[in-house]
């Protein structure tokens, strides 16, 4: 599964007389921090040619960017499953790739800030939800707009398996951090509707 992220307009950069593009690709088996860890790669265009940036995972938050360790606590996580950017803010998700591992998992999401176009992107803070649960899918789909993320939590249990929920962070400016604000849920929630299954 390869996941990419298609850039607007506005985040294109003129430096010099030369347009930098960047976009973001998500390659969930890759083994960068353990098999099937996942992980997302940052390219962007210069000079009417795409090149390789960053390749970014679950380790960066742990311990910083490049530092690479043997570790089994990443095995099968899929770092890149859901992936959005605004602005200079890159939020990335993943979703245990096997049942066994979805019930066993608590999951994060991970934002990363950069100082603007062509510059890498940089560990910033770690997202949880308080309500959520092992296996509820939290940040499997994942939206951002301005200061708005809306996160999909697709199997959470309210009062039935699998009705789902979306949880909404907000921050003040591009220069706060995300926090919790508010749970939506429809009003005639059911059993398995997954709602937030995709949330834009």
């Amino acid at each position: 599964l390869v996941v990419a992220v298609e850039v607007p307009p506005s985040d294109v950069c003129h430096q010099a007389g030369v347009s930098w593009v960047p976009t973001h690709v998500a390659a969930v088996e890759d083994d960068r921090d353990g098999d099937g860890s996942g992980a997302v790669y940052h390219f962007y265009k210069q000079g009417g040619k795409w090149g390789e940036m960053q390749k970014l995972g679950y380790l960066d938050h742990e311990c910083g960017l490049g530092c690479y360790y043997s570790t089994t606590k990443y095995l099968g996580l899929q770092f890149g499953y859901s992936i959005a950017l605004q602005g200079d803010t890159l939020i990335v998700g993943g979703y245990p790739k096997t049942k066994a591992l979805r019930q066993t998992t608590l999951m994060t999401l991970y934002v990363y800030k950069r100082n603007g176009p062509g510059k890498n992107f940089l560990p910033e803070q770690l997202l949880k939800d308080p309500k959520s649960h092992i296996g509820d899918g939290f940040g499997s789909s994942i939206s951002v707009h301005e200061n708005t993320l809306v996160v999909g939590s697709p199997y959470r249990k309210t009062n039935s398996a699998a009705e789902g929920a979306v949880i909404v962070y907000e921050r003040l400016n591009v220069n706060q951090l995300f926090e919790l604000q508010q749970y939506v849920y429809p009003v005639d929630s059911k059993s398995n509707d997954r709602f937030g299954q995709s949330v834009s």
